[in-house]
Parts: C-alpha cells; sequence; structure tokens
C-alpha cells in the first residue's frame, strides 16, 4: 500500500479493512473506520508466516468486537512509523493486540488513554497495546501513549520493552 485508503469496511469474522495471510507493506495511506465481528477492526495479521510492516500511514477509527481494534497479530507486525489512534476493542489492545505472534515498534504514535478522546484506543485491557498471556513472552500490557521515543517489543518484558 502506496499512499490510499481503505476505509468503511466490515468483516463478519476477521480484519475489517485488511486480512493478511502472507505479507503486507503500508507505505503511508490510511486504514480507517473499518470494523470486525472477531478480531482486528483496521488490520488482522492471522497465521504465523504473516507479516505486516508499517513504514508510515494511519490506523485509526476501526472497531473489533474481540480483539485488537487497530491491529491483531497473530503473526510478525513491525512498526516503523505512522499513527495508530481512535480505535476501539471490546476486550483487549485498542491499538494493537499481540494473541500468538510478535510486534515491534521503532518510531511513531500509539494513542493510549491519557490521549484526547479523538485520539486515544480504548479497551477492556491495554489501551495503546496488549499481549496476551498466549504469547511466548507471557502478558504485558501498555495503558498510556507509546509516543515517539517509545519503543515496543512483545518478546521483552518490564520497561525495557515498553511495558507499563
Amino acid at each position: 500500500m502506496n499512499g490510499g485508503t481503505i476505509s468503511s469496511n466490515s468483516a463478519s469474522s476477521d480484519g475489517g479493512g485488511v486480512y493478511v495471510n502472507e505479507t503486507f507493506t503500508m507505505n503511508g495511506g490510511t486504514i480507517s473506520d473499518n470494523t470486525a465481528d472477531r478480531n482486528g477492526g483496521g488490520v488482522c495479521v492471522i497465521s504465523s508466516n504473516a507479516a505486516f510492516t508499517m513504514h508510515a500511514g494511519a490506523i485509526s477509527g476501526n472497531t473489533s468486537f474481540s480483539f485488537g481494534g487497530g491491529v491483531y497479530v497473530s503473526g510478525t507486525v513491525t512498526m516503523h512509523d505512522g499513527i495508530i489512534s481512535g480505535n476501539t476493542a471490546r476486550y483487549g489492545g485498542g491499538g494493537v493486540y499481540v494473541d500468538d505472534g510478535r510486534f515491534t515498534k521503532s518510531v511513531g504514535i500509539i494513542y493510549g488513554s491519557n490521549a484526547s478522546d479523538g485520539l486515544k484506543n480504548t479497551a477492556g485491557n491495554g489501551h495503546a497495546a496488549y499481549v496476551s498471556s498466549r504469547s511466548n513472552s507471557g502478558s504485558k500490557k501498555r495503558n498510556s501513549t507509546a509516543g515517539e521515543g517509545v519503543s515496543l517489543d512483545s518478546e521483552v518484558s518490564g520497561s525495557a520493552g515498553g511495558w507499563e
């Protein structure tokens, strides 16, 4: 994806905006206002062999009725830059939910519970990001905004991994 918009779609299962079973690279653009009845309102990376790389752009205003309002990870997701904001998940990971995969963020912003209403990601647990206990490294969460200076790594525990 080199720019453009994926918007106002719905899925009766996973991946309201984008369903990734192999590879998907986002170089700008917007994935917004999509809905999934299950996981990944904006993006669902569904298999252990699947990979999603975000170099720039925005994932915003998406809704999941289970996990991962913005992004659901069961493969590999790498965020090099961009913004994840205004997404909602019923249970966990308003911005990003890691089920059984790996998520890393080096630059970019994932808004949390301390952001203004239009920007904050919301969920039952882990407003900005949540790593489930099924993950190899155990459960972790980030409720507050993970800004430009905060790196996240789902395989590293505690503050060294960017977790609260």
